[in-house]
């Protein structure tokens, strides 16, 4: 009781002393706005943050949705080595960029700038156990400036601590709930914050090398900070967030709201800037975003992949999925190795990992299907799309139980369990019976040990999921081919059936040109023929609208509970 007096109380007392005059500062920002260049978007800005500013006035938050949050993090990141790692590839993904722009010399200069200050960071942050503070490489002026970040939030304030509901105060607050959440949240967090103490440290360093001051290279360094890692504390979201409902919908949606404004914000600047030296920059940013996403995720990585390849094949001819016709094209004119870093980037090819999905930007909302769904089954994974991780979660335990049921316990479990308990137990089933089917059939045929360690790490191996995608375009192919093979004969039947010569005429044309392109499943005159027997058979033999089992047709009319209506 009296932590949470406490907790509380500190966040009444801090809304007494500043709130007026965050409102006052408002005010004066919305005045400001009308003599702007471009009064309409300054004005939205301020009325973003003055709904913000309200919001801080009066949390919204409830228990429900806390725990919609904190349940989705619990399942899906918490504990997690794979989550933890990827989660440090922001910072030679993102940031590099940012730095380079700074760097105020090119994306061809700059980039590799950046990346040597920021793997020197990491490097000095190593020295010091992954504390600044603690290494001796670093300077007493670096250290001063680290404990400023510390001091007004920059470095602490992470992504993981706000999904965990650490930070929250429009909730009740519990000791021990926020303790368990800390330990749960351990890895990640504490990965996010090595990436934004060297972010900070690298952006330290080259604004005193341009010539600032303590004071303002310390600013400079955190407003860097802050565009490549993003502002995550809960006051700073979107307005869309801060209502219940938003957080249990758009749970993880955070860094991706962040990421597509940030793209989208760049792109403006490009196309309007205030300055050239505004053109420069962004220009500078989204060259240098383009090589690390390409270097680290390769063309499956790149912003909006996803999406161009679901538009591109809404024009394509034969229905070929764009991404496996781009392979193609690429494997027929490069060696293999050349084409996998391209596709997949450099640190996954060569460790054998699948990365592009995890630490690109291909799908930031919604996560392409490789599956060719329809009806039911695509509008079930599109809601799932759309509800978020939060109803994942019932979902997965659902599907589990019908694992169990049907006596495939070990899966069921794995299905059920969250992902940190998750990985081990695949990892195991991997090195005991292999990548297979449930029936025991082999998907890939030699696992390794050295895929067994990735997997138990939580990282997919590279070529299990290269055999996945491979049987998903091999199966959508083939439904594909049989599915219009089968109308084809169906409409025949119709024709036929009805007398329409011309109607047949035109579909036997259109048998032609299939058997052409699928000899293998070409339409003959057999085939059509036993077509018609076929269907006349069982078009004779239906019940109800329903074809049954001959031999079992006598057992389902006695057993059945009969007709009050006839």
């Amino acid at each position: 009781a009296f932590a949470s007096h406490m907790f509380h109380g500190s966040h009444q007392l801090a809304r007494m002393k500043y709130g007026m005059d965050l409102g006052d500062l408002i005010e004066e920002a919305g005045r400001e706005a009308k003599t702007t260049r471009s009064p309409v978007r300054s004005g939205l800005v301020v009325e973003q943050a003055k709904k913000n500013h309200d919001y801080v006035m009066n949390p919204t938050s409830n228990r429900i949705a806390q725990m919609a949050t904190q349940g989705a993090f619990m399942w899906y990141l918490a504990q997690s080595p794979a989550a933890a790692l990827v989660n440090m590839s922001q910072t030679f993904t993102v940031a590099p960029a940012k730095l380079a722009a700074f760097h105020d010399k090119g994306a061809a200069v700059g980039i590799p700038v950046a990346l040597g200050q920021l793997n020197k960071a990491m490097f000095d942050l190593g020295m010091g156990r992954t504390f600044a503070e603690k290494s001796p490489r670093v300077t007493p002026a670096e250290k001063a400036a680290v404990q400023e970040a510390y001091r007004f939030g920059l470095i602490t304030r992470t992504q993981s601590h706000d999904v965990a509901g650490i930070g929250d105060s429009g909730i009740k607050y519990s000791p021990v709930r926020a303790k368990l959440m800390a330990a749960m949240s351990f890895m990640f967090h504490h990965t996010e914050r090595i990436n934004r103490e060297a972010t900070f440290l690298a952006g330290y360093r080259m604004a005193r090398r341009r010539g600032l001051d303590q004071k303002n290279a310390i600013r400079k360094a955190a407003e860097l900070t802050w565009d490549s890692h993003y502002d995550y504390q809960n006051s700073s979201r979107p307005a869309v967030m801060h209502s219940n409902t938003g957080k249990a919908l758009l749970v993880f949606r955070n860094y991706s709201m962040n990421m597509l404004a940030d793209l989208a914000y760049t792109a403006y600047e490009m196309i309007n800037p205030r300055n050239k030296q505004e053109r420069k920059e962004a220009r500078t940013q989204m060259l240098g975003l383009g090589a690390t996403l390409a270097f680290n995720a390769g063309i499956r990585g790149l912003p909006l992949y996803g999406l161009l390849m679901m538009i591109a094949g809404m024009f394509t001819d034969d229905g070929e999925d764009p991404e496996v016709e781009l392979k193609k094209t690429l494997l027929q004119h490069l060696p293999k190795p050349m084409v996998g870093m391209m596709m997949d980037g450099v640190p996954g090819y060569l460790s054998g990992t699948e990365l592009s999905g995890r630490m690109g930007f291909g799908d930031l909302w919604f996560r392409s299907d490789d599956m060719d769904r329809e009806g039911d089954e695509q509008y079930l994974y599109w809601m799932q799309q759309v509800m978020g991780a939060a109803a994942g979660v019932p979902y997965n335990w659902y599907r589990g139980m019908s694992q169990i049921s049907d006596g495939y316990t070990w899966r069921g479990i794995e299905t059920m369990a969250p992902k940190a308990i998750k990985d081990p137990m695949k990892a195991y089933r991997y090195y005991s019976e292999g990548v297979a089917t449930k029936n025991g059939d082999p998907i890939v045929d030699d696992v390794g040990g050295w895929n067994v360690a990735k997997q138990a790490l939580g990282f997919t191996p590279a070529k299990v999921t290269e055999q996945y995608k491979l049987n998903s375009y091999n199966m959508n192919k083939q439904k594909e081919i049989v599915a219009e093979r089968s109308k084809l004969l169906g409409d025949f039947y119709k024709a036929w059936k009805s007398g329409d010569e011309k109607q047949s005429d035109q579909i036997i044309d259109k048998m032609r040109t299939y058997s052409e392109k699928y000899p293998e499943m070409r339409i003959d005159g057999d085939a059509v023929r036993s077509s018609l027997t076929r269907r006349e058979k069982y078009r004779g033999s239906a019940l109800g609208g329903m074809n049954y089992n001959q031999k079992l047709v006598p057992r389902l009319q006695d057993e059945q509970p009969g007709s009050v209506y006839r």
